[in-house]
């Protein structure tokens, strides 16, 4: 039994379609709420879950070779035609479910400003080739065509209407998709990767003029500006701190790409590859100057960024190792920790190591829940640097970035952010352990809350131990409605304010 029948089941999840449904003209099939006219509802080899390539599909009901048909287009054969490049196959403001952007000549019906009319066979002929002819109107082309670095698909592929559709189109600029699905056309080996959870969030996000030219350009790749002040345009923080601080050789030289793939990778940071593999680009780890550096350590299995910033470090330090160093490593006593001078091995595991100076630090741990962190492989060390880090505890990264090695970062970065989540976890959170779930600093969630929201005057709503949610069967706290991270909702919701968020508790 489905939930819903017809095209209210399809709209259930293709809400995008709610408004446009609402235009002067709909398709007759979609009046008819019969989706499945052209769409298979499970999946299919066309584009969009189509019966069958659109030209036929359309052939199904539009017989191209009767005199209706060929009298609205002005005697041009279509037969064979992307009919959806003209008409929008479910709704339109304009008479005969023509796209809403059309180009100049194809509204007035000037034909022969760019057909010479019929060809051989009754083919249409151009009264000139692609971009030659798209220039007779558009001065732009010369200019675009004059550039250094000119985007292939106008040079190469179908010119100009690769992009541009020639007659109408449901976009702005006559385009034939929106960015990135009309990109995809072309790199859509690259789109399981662009579109992955490692994805640089513009990649992800399909930003993909946010750093390239669409036309031609001056820069390499079609870049906007180059090297690394085009990655400065988003990093402008980094700049800052790179540019007054003594940096990596790759960094001062603008090179981000020397180390980091700007679209996808499967590795951590962006980095082109692990990172022990990516420092051995450059430095010769046998060596007898990286050897004596290092004491003599086997170093190949190694994470240099454990102790070395990959980017700058203050000018007061050396050799990029980051400011805040544990005291054996500051010293150089490497044989507080390890075994002998020349083995990684250590004189304990884990927390056990490091309890032996730092025994009064056990107290963090007594409390009920202990922090995931600590108990699994790794333990202290999940957290903290045994050599150099960032704070004076060490933290292998800086902030919530530590954090984010465990916590999806995705969960922190929706529209709405709850600004100590940005701040730092520890304003909420017990990073060690707690008596309270979700190693939260007090036990009663909504007076942890209130520390900076007054919710009396606020909401409404009732809630605290009185009140349960029927969801959960648990106490209605403040966590029930909102998120304490990040939310697409106004005011970090779980949905929509209006109604969504009610109906999630109050049926109707």
């Amino acid at each position: 039994m489905l939930p819903l029948a017809g095209k209210a089941l399809c709209l259930s999840c293709h809400q995008d379609k709610v408004e446009e449904l609402k235009k002067a003209v709909v398709h007759q099939p979609v009046k008819e709420g019969d989706c499945s006219t052209c769409h298979l509802p499970h999946g299919s080899n066309e584009r969009d879950n189509l019966i069958k390539p659109i030209a036929e599909l359309c052939q199904d009901c539009h017989d191209p070779n009767i005199e209706k048909t060929k009298e609205a287009h002005g005697g041009y054969v279509v037969i064979g035609s992307n009919c959806t490049t003209c008409h929008n196959p479910h709704a339109s403001d304009q008479p005969k479910l023509v796209n809403k952007y059309m180009h100049l000549p194809f509204a007035e019906k000037s034909c022969d400003a760019c057909h010479k009319g019929f060809g051989n066979g009754g083919t249409v002929e151009l009264i000139a080739s692609g971009n030659e002819l798209c220039a007779q109107c558009h001065d732009e082309v010369q200019t675009i065509l004059s550039q250094a670095n000119i985007h292939p698909a106008i040079q190469t592929g179908r010119e100009c209407i690769g992009c541009h559709d020639p007659h109408a189109s449901r976009n702005p600029k006559m385009m034939i998709d929106g960015v990135p699905t009309l990109c995809y056309d072309c790199h859509g080996d690259k789109q399981t990767a662009f579109t992955s959870d490692k994805a640089h969030p513009p990649v992800r996000e399909g930003n993909c003029l946010g750093c390239h030219e669409k036309h031609s350009g001056s820069n390499k790749n079609l870049l906007k500006i180059g090297k690394n002040q085009l990655c400065y345009s988003c990093h402008s923080t980094e700049k800052a701190r790179f540019t007054k601080e003594l940096a990596h050789k790759p960094v001062a030289d603008g090179d981000c790409s020397k180390c980091h793939n700007v679209h996808a990778t499967e590795n951590d940071f962006m980095l082109l590859k692990p990172e022990n593999e990516l420092c051995q680009n450059c430095h010769i780890i046998k060596s007898a100057a990286f050897q004596q550096a290092h004491f003599g350590f086997p170093m190949d299995k190694v994470r240099c960024a454990k102790c070395h910033d990959p980017h700058s470090t203050p000018r007061t330090s050396t050799k990029l190792l980051y400011p805040d160093q544990h005291t054996p490593f500051k010293n150089r006593s490497c044989v507080a920790c390890h075994i002998s001078s020349k083995s990684i091995s250590t004189k304990g595991e884990g927390r056990q190591l490091c309890m032996q100076c730092h025994s009064k630090s056990e107290k963090l741990f007594s409390k009920r829940i202990v922090h995931e962190a600590v108990t699994m492989s790794g333990e202290c060390l999940n957290c903290h640097s045994s050599h150099s880090g960032f704070t004076a505890n060490f933290l292998n990264k800086p902030g919530n970035q530590v954090c984010y090695a465990c916590h999806k970062k995705a969960k922190f970065e929706r529209k709405f952010k709850h600004k100590p989540a940005t701040e730092s976890c520890s304003i909420c959170h017990d990073v060690h352990s707690s008596d309270n779930a979700g190693l939260l600093t007090v036990e009663d969630q909504i007076s942890l809350c209130e520390q900076c929201h007054d919710a009396e005057k606020t909401h409404l709503h009732p809630m605290g131990k009185d009140y349960k949610d029927p969801r959960t069967n648990e106490r209605l706290v403040c966590s029930s409605c909102h998120s304490p991270h990040s939310s697409d909702y106004e005011n970090i919701l779980y949905a929509d304010k209006q109604r969504e968020i009610c109906i999630l508790c109050h049926s109707l």
